[in-house]
């Protein structure tokens, strides 16, 4: 298994016992729970390795990176905020997504952009 693929791994268990259903784009069913975890979801900028759905509503994305990046995850920011700014597939709203989060499996770095000051966490 990749780096990344074991990444991905991690987090899809995460978001699951998390409560979040994790799918595929195809075939996707954005009612099949209250929280959906989209892998590979389009934007006009490139697939974001998750896109999070709370009601059919899109709200954040989590950039996966393997372990190695972990160290400097805080990197990473940039493109989780690029695809947070992205359009999306199924999304009118232009307003970028609130939740925003860099993720190994084992770390966790989130960033809520509704803050006065948005800092990662």
């Amino acid at each position: 298994m990749t780096p990344e693929a074991n990444a991905r791994e991690k987090i899809d268990h995460t978001l699951a016992l998390a409560g979040w259903w994790v799918q595929d784009l195809k075939p996707l069913n954005r009612g099949a729970a209250t929280g959906i975890a989209v892998r590979e979801h389009p934007t006009d900028t490139g697939p974001a390795d998750y896109v999070l759905f709370v009601k059919r509503i899109a709200v954040g994305v989590i950039e996966a990176k393997r372990d190695e990046q972990g160290a400097n995850i805080t990197a990473h920011e940039a493109q989780t905020e690029r695809y947070a700014s992205a359009t999306l597939k199924w999304r009118k709203d232009t307003t970028p997504l609130p939740f925003l989060f860099e993720s190994t499996g084992q770390i966790i770095h989130f960033t809520d952009g509704r803050d006065p000051a948005p800092r990662a966490r």
